[in-house]
């Protein structure tokens, strides 16, 4: 698969990894809408939407992050773009140093605010770009604060920044939460699913093949609630019957188990597919050992007569 453009910047935990895995399950049907409850960085979208002949018209998303739903807006309509890059531009005069805390301030901001201003939009890609592995965690005490840290290796390109935006389709909306989706009810539709992943329920101590920590956004690793989130979107999906849906997961035992059943109650089958992840530790900024951290998952689902499966098998 040719390289893709992103649309948000060092945004972390990507699939990226999986496009060429999931090539023969891309080009499988020529789908016409995709639907990404989680959306993130929207890279299956960003693959579709940058492919040789694209066939995708509407793009439908969930997100939590009041300062990527923004992001969506800028790249889908240009006219909300030069205000973001006259703001990175103007931060980009001034040091890391000195404009950090107002960057934090203003992401911290969004979150309490009704309004998605471009100013939470500029400040959450000048975070992403300048932190530690690009992730904005929330501090475990208080949610309302970050708990973040400066990457060294990109302090050095800070003045240097630019905004780029891909080719973007004709139809995009983004909801607020994966629950809120209003699904379409034509075919084709590609249904990616990419949660706060479930792995194991338990405290998460640190980083290693059971726990991912720190927490995600407003979600505690591996409770309850993020379980709940992997099953429930994939329900939903299959209720609205998507063409194809793919799931994204820890290994678990017990999300496999409920995934079969799910696919039984609705007249799909699906297949399991466990993909290594090798994790460069010290975020791949000087030499140091990779190991493989913990084993990604992901479920294709698909009808039971659906070619695709000659494929999975």
């Amino acid at each position: 698969m040719n390289t893709i453009q992103p649309l948000v910047p060092r945004l972390p935990g990507s699939k990226q990894a999986h496009l060429t895995l999931w090539e023969p399950i891309l080009t499988a049907h020529p789908y016409h809408t995709i639907i990404e409850p989680y959306a993130g960085g929207l890279w299956t979208t960003m693959a579709l939407l940058q492919a040789k002949n694209p066939t995708v018209k509407t793009v439908i998303c969930g997100e939590v992050d009041p300062s990527l739903r923004g992001l969506y807006a800028a790249w889908y309509n240009p006219h909300l773009r030069p205000v973001i890059d006259r703001l990175l531009s103007k931060w980009q005069q001034e040091s890391v140093t000195d404009i950090w805390p107002t960057l934090k301030t203003l992401y911290e901001a969004s979150w309490r605010s009704i309004r998605n201003r471009n100013v939470y939009v500029a400040a959450g890609v000048a975070l992403r770009w300048l932190a530690f592995s690009g992730k904005l965690c929330h501090a475990q005490r208080d949610k309302r604060k970050l708990n973040i840290s400066q990457s060294r290796q990109q302090v050095k390109y800070w003045g240097s920044f630019k905004l780029d935006y891909p080719i973007a389709p004709k139809r995009f909306t983004c909801y607020q939460t994966a629950t809120s989706i209003l699904w379409p009810s034509h075919d084709p539709v590609l249904t990616v699913i990419d949660p706060p992943y479930a792995g194991v329920m338990g405290t998460p101590t640190r980083r290693s093949g059971v726990y991912l920590g720190p927490s995600y956004f407003r979600h505690e690793p591996h409770s309850q609630e993020t379980y709940n989130m992997a099953i429930h979107s994939v329900e939903t999906a299959l209720a609205h019957k998507t063409t194809v849906a793919i799931a994204c997961n820890y290994h678990n035992p017990q999300l496999d188990h409920d995934y079969q059943n799910l696919a039984a109650t609705h007249e799909y089958v699906v297949f399991q597919t466990k993909v290594d992840i090798p994790a460069k530790l010290n975020n791949g900024t000087k030499p140091t050992k990779i190991e493989n951290l913990y084993i990604d998952t992901y479920w294709v689902f698909c009808r039971p007569n659906d070619p695709l499966i000659g494929v999975l098998d």
